[in-house]
């Protein structure tokens, strides 16, 4: 492609030099011989020498479209100048057509050119080509291949804004734009054009500055929707475009979101204050109204910039308050509060006493209950002797109640007045039931018991006293013992008895008297503290007379040495230990009864109050016995009666008996033995032996032994052969002999030993 433009060379200098010889000596070479010679050159003011590989020289578009300047000088020294011709050029992009080529007849040329390069969005490279040659050898020449790099022309950059970019029609928008670009036109200029709509109508065009140009425009948005604006800006060679979009939106009306309301009361006359809050989506609340007049509309005086309002209500009921809010265009909307007031209702109020008569000094209680229909508290001022002074406030919650408390100081009727008022000022007076204030009453004896009122000391006396107070209650009973104004002993925990349709406070005391002669005196309190005196019986206490102590008596049987038992036989000795003493050291005589028929069967006297005293007794009879014994001392003090027991036992006997008496050989009969007497287990041996009739003098030697057992014995027998040749009957002796528990043990003891024989005559049959 062939460069536009110009290119301006500057001095291009051109130099030649002959063949040969020295630059001293004159010589004559032939034109021919001439070599031009390139020292420097020129671009754009900025100076470079001729290498073999130079550095690309940069150029902006700019530089490229006004044109890049170009100078060289050629040097071609010689004698013939005249002759000399140098062709020199100047090929911008070499492409083969040189933009400048001369003839020059000089040995020092100076050729300029400027060059115009095309510019491109991208860079680009050319190669400058400046030559010179000697016209009579064209062999003889110089070239410079200088590479010029055109940095691309970039498209205009563009950013565009629309304020606002929306908003309620009709309405004023301002597009604004800002541009850059470093090349472009020769005139250093960026043409914008504006197109409202995107209907190909350009309502604005201009020029702004290519660096950091501006521009704005202003127009009318006047219908819904969204609403393009393009935006074109050209550099000359290039054009960008964009848009951007603004959005006309009809209004939306305003909101009412709440009313607030609080009331001063819910009670008229009372003021309802009211705050309106609204919204409005595409603007604002410009201003708020509400019915302060109760008409049921918003009248054009009742609108105003603050949201909140008063409304005095004097009457009870329900209203309807319509209240509204208006946005910066204009537009209304409304919402209704309600609001309910009420007539206030006076409190209920009650002050009961408890009593209606009271005691001077005593407090009197009362109970103040209220109640308020709208539960409000009230306070209550009470004037308890209605003299006009407040002697106590009180506040009370709704259905609540109170007990007060005042305690009168002088007698007569008390009236007490209250005024009360809840919290919207209603006002209750009255008075509580007159009170009757008295004086208080002694308290009384009913009746005191003293028991026993003489007697040797000491004498412990128990007292009861009964009292009651018929105003009140008894606090205290006091006992004076000895009748000497001090109260020994001080009852506060009384009983109290319901007796003759009185209530009677009970008082117990006890006290030990030595000798002398008492007046005893009750002192009764009552819960106001009066006190009674009453004085009581006298009591007589006659000195103590050391009492004579009864003598003390022990009896113990010895038991038996055999058995170490209490067991005896009749006509037997029995021992009995008796021990009688007497702390008063006076003389005894001791009585022993043998067998507990209360008379006494033996006597002795001690002296000095104790002795010890083994006593002998013999029993005839058989059985069980009691020994009792007893003393009496010398002033007639009668002991104890001390006792122990025994057994008395007949000797033992025993019976043998045969039968029948006569018997056959062979034939069966009775053995029986029993036995009477004896203590404790009994055992017998039994015996036989045979006796010749015919010769008493023949017969066995002795007996022999046949058993031994334990009575009673009852046995068949079977009668045995006559032990003789010489005779066919015979005596048949039997013998048993027993010893009872005691005679086993000692068998010196006769009475517990009995025995006996018995025999029976034994025939053999023919």
């Amino acid at each position: 492609m062939k460069a536009w433009g110009r290119l301006v060379i500057l001095a291009i200098a051109v130099s030649s030099c002959g063949g040969g010889g020295s630059s001293n000596q004159p010589s004559n070479p032939p034109v021919s011989a001439y070599q031009p010679k390139v020292e420097e050159y020129t671009i754009n003011g900025q100076t470079y020498t001729p290498a073999e590989n130079p550095q690309p020289v940069e150029v902006s578009a700019r530089q490229a479209q006004e044109g890049v300047n170009v100078a060289v000088d050629i040097s071609a020294e010689a004698l013939r100048r005249s002759q000399l011709v140098i062709v020199a050029g100047v090929d911008c992009e070499n492409d083969g057509q040189a933009e400048r080529e001369r003839n020059y007849q000089a040995s020092n040329i100076h050729i300029q050119y400027v060059c115009q390069y095309p510019v491109a969005e991208e860079d680009q490279t050319y190669t400058l080509h400046i030559y010179a040659y000697n016209q009579a050898d064209p062999r003889k020449r110089v070239d410079i291949y200088q590479p010029i790099k055109v940095v691309g022309d970039k498209r205009p950059s563009l950013n565009i804004a629309v304020t606002p970019t929306q908003g309620k029609v009709p309405f004023e928008a301002t597009v604004q734009g800002i541009a850059n670009d470093d090349y472009g036109n020769s005139n250093g200029t960026l043409v914008y054009k504006i197109d409202v709509g995107n209907d190909g109508s350009i309502e604005k065009e201009g020029e702004t500055a290519k660096n950091n140009g501006t521009f704005s425009y202003a127009f009318t948005v006047d219908k819904a929707g969204k609403i393009p604006v393009t935006v074109k800006v050209s550099d000359g060679l290039h054009e960008v475009e964009k848009i951007v979009y603004v959005e006309g939106k009809n209004n939306v009306p305003p909101k009412v979101e709440r009313i607030e309301v609080s009331l001063d009361s819910r009670y008229v006359p009372t003021t309802a204050h009211l705050r309106v809050v609204g919204s409005d989506e595409d603007g604002s609340v410009e201003q708020y109204a509400c019915d302060t007049n109760l008409n049921g509309k918003i009248d054009s005086n009742e609108w105003q910039t603050s949201d909140r309002f008063e409304v005095e209500l004097q009457n009870a009921g329900a209203y309807d308050v319509v209240c509204g809010v208006k946005d910066n265009d204009g537009a209304i909307a409304t919402k209704t509060a309600h609001v309910e007031v009420f007539e206030n209702q006076p409190p209920q109020i009650s002050l009961t006493p408890q009593e209606q008569q009271v005691k001077v000094g005593h407090p009197v209680v009362y109970s103040l209950s209220g109640s308020d229909a709208e539960g409000e508290s009230i306070r209550c001022e009470i004037d308890y002797k209605n003299d006009g002074s407040i002697d106590e406030t009180v506040t009370l919650e709704s259905g609540n109640s109170e007990q007060l408390t005042f305690t009168p100081e002088t007698t007569g009727e008390l009236e007490t007045r209250y005024r009360c008022e809840d919290d919207f000022g209603n006002v209750v007076e009255g008075y509580a039931p007159t009170v009757n204030v008295v004086e208080n009453q002694p308290p009384r004896v009913e009746s005191y018991t003293e028991s026993p009122t003489s007697g040797t000391e000491p004498v412990t006396t128990e007292f009861e006293v009964k009292a009651y107070d018929e105003d009140g209650e008894i606090a205290k009973i006091g006992f004076d013992y000895d009748g000497n104004g001090v109260v020994d002993d001080w009852k506060v925990v009384l009983e109290m008895v319901e007796e003759n349709g009185k209530t009677l406070y009970v008082a117990r005391g006890e006290h030990t008297y030595n000798a002398g002669t008492y007046r005893p005196k009750f002192v009764i309190v009552d819960n106001d503290n009066a006190q009674t005196v009453v004085e009581g019986d006298t009591i007589i206490v006659s000195p103590y007379v050391p009492p004579n102590h009864a003598p003390s008596v022990s009896v113990r049987v010895i038991p038996n040495e055999e058995l170490n038992t209490k067991q005896f036989y009749t006509g037997e000795e029995v021992k009995v230990d008796v021990d009688v003493s007497d702390q008063d050291g006076d003389s005894l005589t001791v009585y022993v009864d043998k067998d507990g028929d209360g008379t006494a069967d033996q006597t002795f006297t001690c002296g000095g109050g104790n002795c010890q005293r083994e006593v002998t007794l013999t029993y005839e009879e058989a059985g069980n016995k009691r020994v009792e014994v007893w003393a009496v001392d010398s002033n007639g003090a009668n002991s104890n009666v001390a006792s122990d027991e025994l057994s008395v036992y007949r000797p033992l006997s025993v019976d043998l008996t045969l039968y029948p008496g006569s018997v056959w050989a062979g034939e069966e009969f009775n053995r029986r033995v029993t036995t009477t007497g004896g203590i404790g287990q009994i055992t017998c041996e039994l015996y036989h032996q045979y006796t010749h009739i015919g010769d008493p003098d023949y017969s066995e030697d002795r007996y022999n032994l046949i058993k031994t057992f334990e009575p009673p014995l009852d046995e068949n027998q079977v009668a045995s052969p006559s032990p003789f040749d010489d005779a066919n009957t015979y005596h048949s002796w039997e013998k048993v002999v027993c010893q009872d528990e005691r005679t086993q043990q000692n068998p010196s003891l006769e009475q517990g030993r009995a025995e006996d024989e018995e025999f029976m005559e034994v025939s053999n049959p023919l």
